[in-house]
């Protein structure tokens, strides 16, 4: 309304001006969040009233110079508005298999320039655009079908639409407009700009019916990671209508023009919805080579001060007899012993192979954590989308994460100023590209996508760097937590071993920029992770996997009636589809689960990829968490045209039913509805009880 006001003002001759000598106190929002709820129904009526009226220019010079304007990210928190080049946009036509002049022509009458062009046609659209997809860093993909009428300027719109707002991911032209009933979200594959940044790398494109179902899937799921879709304003592309997609319909339940056109109502609902956090298992890691009067330390205030189901895993990286065999005596514990050291990347990578939890923290063993940290770091997760790793604050550590205050005397003052730091500062933090390897807390999915530490970096120093720079480079966000203090004693590990800690330092840099094509001398300011983030996560060069204990080989299929299963999830295949969803639930299961442990995953293929193919499948899935065959828990793979007697051959009271399949009496099973690790845990206690 303010804007409104101003350009009527402006269209009766007067001027508006901003009195740079006035300073004015605004404390924003104090109203609440009502007065938000109007925004993007507002910007609506705004431009259904004033386009065409109004010429604003600045948008246009900026392209023509080959270049944006975007808010960056400054230190803690900061933020600046820079000019930024204009990110590389790759265009995906689907429809037309080979080069068209004309159709290229009118693709490239726009200011920002385009990389490449795809010519695809319709049957190999999904897997052709999926693999343009695939490299995340800040690149546009444009998505446009053939039977589009594009005018000048098309492309050029879309990216406007984009850098309207830091949480718009994606812009497409819409297949109705105008007036009041123009879509506020549209979703297909007709015309549409997607902003890989904004999605995490695990969001990939899903086997529909269709590219428009595909497309239109992949925005809505967009939408839990803030990553919203703006209906391009001006009439610039012409679209064809969406068809049919049943896929779509039974994974959205709605039609795939109704999410073509989504109403005010329907966008509101989505983006109220709170972020849902996978709930389950926390596994917490720390590493031992020696000073073993530290780690006691540690394990003990883990053991006060931690709530939640979480379990505690020890690496010992080649001690002596004196920690060895004080690590023996530990109950509730899991711990690895190694006759070397593997240095921090390899003693962390063994951990994170063996942890079970949705969540992983690393956490070094000179520490005392405080009451509510592990709360503190997994908040986070319910209210930042995309986010892949929370770490703390600290007395003790490199960069911005370090408190100056922190003058407490004794370990008792220090929980009272962690007390009052956390009263003070409760869910407050700052956004970053880089977090202190003292404390990560790492979604499981990140590990999933980009693989453990790297291991060049031997005992230390660069690895976390590393580690960050592809956990942002891959689409995810690190927040630092300014409610989340913990104590640091500072490097005894180091001290207690007489490592030279510069030594280490100069060492790694040069493995580290050699990585990464930084400068080989370091600048006494550090490095700007920016530029680099923007390239993107290449899996090729980048993924690091974590250790397996044998060679990748097929999954067990246990004969049925051999053992007594006291849980059974049972699983349906009968497309690509499914098996998205069921190879999902392995992986899952693999990791709930071990040999000894008496549960059975059968999975019947009904006409879709055959067993053999699904248990080679699966067999990558196993390996790729670093299981062996002998350590998995059973899973029973088989062509089956039966189903009834399929489920039947299983006993009824341990019945679990994987996925959804519209199959009569396999729906009568009981559903499993909480999939982590731990809450598949949970079935067979409960059962066993």
């Amino acid at each position: 309304e303010d804007v409104d006001y101003c350009l009527k003002a402006g269209e009766r001759g007067l001027r508006v001006i901003c009195a740079g000598d006035a300073v004015l106190t605004h404390f924003e929002s104090q109203s609440g969040v009502e007065r938000f709820r109007q925004v993007s129904w507002n910007v609506a009526r705004l431009a259904d009233r004033w386009n065409g009226r109004v010429r604003y220019d600045a948008p246009d010079h900026t392209l023509a110079r080959g270049s944006i304007r975007r808010t960056v990210r400054l230190r803690r928190g900061q933020s600046a508005q820079e000019e930024l080049p204009v990110p590389r946009c790759t265009v995906v036509v689907h429809g037309m298999e080979s080069p068209d002049a004309v159709f290229e022509k009118s693709l490239r009458a726009n200011h920002a320039p385009i990389d490449r062009i795809v010519w695809t046609a319709r049957t190999s659209a999904i897997p052709a655009a999926r693999q343009e997809m695939e490299i995340r860093g800040d690149r546009y993909v444009a998505i446009v079908d053939a039977a589009c009428e594009l005018r000048e300027g098309w492309l050029d719109e879309l990216i406007r639409q984009i850098e309207f707002s830091p949480n718009t991911g994606a812009a497409a032209y819409a297949e109705c407009g105008g007036g009041e009933d123009r879509p506020l979200f549209t979703a297909s594959a007709g015309c549409v700009l997607i902003a890989l940044s904004k999605f995490p790398q695990h969001e990939r494109l899903r086997t529909m019916e269709s590219l428009d179902g595909a497309v239109a899937d992949f925005l809505i799921r967009g939408l839990a990671h803030r990553a919203g879709v703006r209906a391009a304003v001006k009439d610039l592309a012409r679209i064809p209508a969406p068809g049919r997609d049943a896929a779509f319909s039974l994974a959205h339940g709605l039609e795939l023009h109704e999410a073509c056109a989504a109403s005010r109502e329907a966008l509101e609902r989505e983006l109220a919805a709170p972020l849902r956090r996978q709930k389950g298992l926390v596994s917490i890691v720390m590493l031992s080579w020696n000073a073993p009067e530290y780690t006691k330390i540690a394990l003990e205030s883990i053991r006060k001060y931690t709530g939640g189901e979480h379990e505690v895993i020890i690496v010992d990286n080649g001690s002596g007899p004196e920690t060895t065999e004080w690590l023996s005596t530990l109950a509730g514990v899991k711990v690895i012993f190694n006759p070397s050291n593997r240095g921090y990347a390899g003693g962390n990578n063994q951990a994170m192979a063996a942890a079970a939890g949705e969540y992983v923290v690393l956490l070094n063993n000179d520490v005392v954590v405080t009451e509510g940290w592990l709360e503190g770091l997994l908040s986070a997760f319910d209210r930042i989308p995309a986010l892949g790793i929370s770490a703390p604050r600290s007395n003790i550590i490199a960069g911005d994460q370090v408190v100056l205050d922190a003058a407490y005397q004794n370990l008792d003052q220090m929980h009272e100023y962690a007390a009052r730091r956390r009263a003070r500062y409760r869910r407050q933090g700052y956004m970053t590209d880089r977090a202190i390897g003292l404390c990560l807390c790492i979604d499981r999915r990140v590990i999933e996508e980009i693989g453990g530490i790297d291991e060049r970096f031997g005992v230390g120093n660069f690895e976390d760097d590393d580690f960050c720079m592809r956990v942002r480079a891959a689409g995810y966000r690190i927040h630092v937590c300014d409610d989340v203090f913990i104590h640091h004693f500072g490097s005894k590990t180091f001290a207690a071993n007489k490592i030279d800690w510069q030594a280490t330092m100069r060492e790694n840099w040069s493995k580290f920029a050699a990585k990464w094509e930084l400068p080989p001398e370091q600048a006494g300011g550090g490095y700007q992770p920016q530029p680099v983030i923007r390239r993107g996560f290449v899996r090729e060069k980048h993924f690091f996997a974590l250790p397996r204990a044998a060679p990748e080989a097929a999954l067990s299929q246990a004969p049925e009636g051999e053992r007594s299963y006291q849980v059974i999830f049972a699983a349906v295949v009968r497309s690509e589809r499914d098996w998205e969803d069921v190879g999902n639930f392995l992986r899952r299961y693999v990791r709930a689960f071990d040999a000894a442990q008496p549960v059975l995953l059968t999975i019947a293929s009904l006409g879709g990829p055959p067993a053999a193919d699904i248990g080679a499948r699966a067999s990558r899935a196993a390996a790729k968490e670093g299981l062996s065959e002998q350590a998995v828990a059973d899973v029973l793979i088989s062509d089956e045209a039966d189903l009834a007697a399929w489920i039947d051959a299983f006993p009824a009271a341990a019945r679990w039913r994987v996925n959804e399949t519209g199959i009569e009496r396999f729906d009568l099973i009981d559903p499993v509805t909480e999939r982590s690790p731990s809450a598949l845990r949970r079935v067979l206690k409960a059962v066993a009880r």
